[in-house]
């Protein structure tokens, strides 16, 4: 889910196939490292036009392209080893191929005007950017808790401009032989959580408020998020839920969860602006690339995309 598009095209990470080499790469996978990376910009009825403008290490902690097309955020892993875990947050110019740091950071989301960028500052917390003349403002998040760095989270702007929405990631522990019971916004990370930042303008501080989720939670995977056609300060989520399903819910600032549609045999990749198609992944060996239109609770199929390996997808 990570960014804005204009004029019916979008931006894909994805690995170089060679002949001696076949792609195996997940789409919306938040710890899929991938490396050898190209940038596609695909109009969504013509073959992919590649042109690889980035070979370093790339990351799938978030792809971001800008509404006017200009630029493309995304995220590497540092070169040089301090001692210590951050991603470069990365800005490339899609005319030119420059690529500039912007800053330490994962999971960039662009405002719909193109005038701020939203982004997991390190080590944790949300940061925001004015892109005209670079002044940030950062908040937190200590209600988190461990998931505070936002690393694996989801991050995108509400329709009106004025609030981001955090999904946050649960802590990993899978590697840990008795997991620790982790606790966000006084319960435990079994409960799904929202968290609402407020972005006045600046030099007012960024607030945060967390919202409990009116049912299960939400996932596990793959999630894309964008505001709800009718009613910008409405949230539509689509996650990958366990039987190999896609689910769209809506959900409103009070935590209220309402269930719009299920995509069988799906995997979420990427809303468009404003919620009104879906980007999403149907099938194995290679999987398809598809798009469809939400209205009224249904799904009408637009254009089915050409096979392509991929590790992640703005809109």
């Amino acid at each position: 889910m990570c960014g804005r598009f204009s004029d019916g095209y979008c931006a894909i990470a994805h690995e170089r196939v060679t002949s001696s080499s076949a792609a195996s790469i997940d789409v919306c996978r938040r710890e899929h490292w991938v490396t050898d990376v190209a940038l596609l910009v695909e109009h969504r009825r013509s073959r992919p036009a590649a042109r690889e403008l980035f070979g370093k290490t790339f990351t799938d902690n978030g792809l971001a392209y800008a509404p006017n097309g200009s630029a493309v955020y995304f995220t590497l892993i540092p070169q040089s080893h301090t001692g210590r875990f951050y991603l470069k947050l990365m800005r490339i110019d899609v005319a030119t191929g420059r690529q500039t740091q912007i800053a330490e950071g994962a999971q960039p989301a662009i405002s719909e005007d193109g005038s701020q960028l939203a982004y997991a500052a390190f080590p944790s917390g949300l940061a925001v950017r004015d892109l005209a003349n670079g002044q940030t403002r950062t908040v937190v998040l200590a209600q988190l808790g461990a998931a505070s760095s936002l690393l694996n989270a989801t991050i995108g702007w509400m329709g009106d401009g004025t609030d981001i929405a955090i999904i946050p990631a649960p802590t990993p522990s899978d590697l840990e032989a008795t997991a620790p019971i982790r606790h966000w916004c006084g319960t435990t990370q079994t409960y799904a959580v929202i968290v609402f930042v407020h972005v006045p303008a600046a030099p007012a501080p960024l607030t945060a408020r967390c919202v409990h989720l009116l049912g299960p939670e939400l996932g596990p995977v793959a999630m894309a998020l964008a505001p709800t056609p009718r009613s910008p300060t409405t949230l539509q989520v689509a996650t990958y839920a366990n039987g190999d399903k896609t689910l769209v819910e809506r959900i409103t600032q009070s935590g209220t969860v309402t269930p719009v549609l299920t995509i069988r045999n799906a995997l979420p990749c990427s809303f468009a602006p404003f919620g009104t198609h879906l980007l999403y992944l149907v099938g194995h060996s290679p999987p398809k690339l598809s798009e469809a239109m939400i209205s009224d609770g249904r799904l009408t199929p637009v254009a089915w995309l050409h096979p392509i390996a991929l590790g992640a997808l703005a809109w």
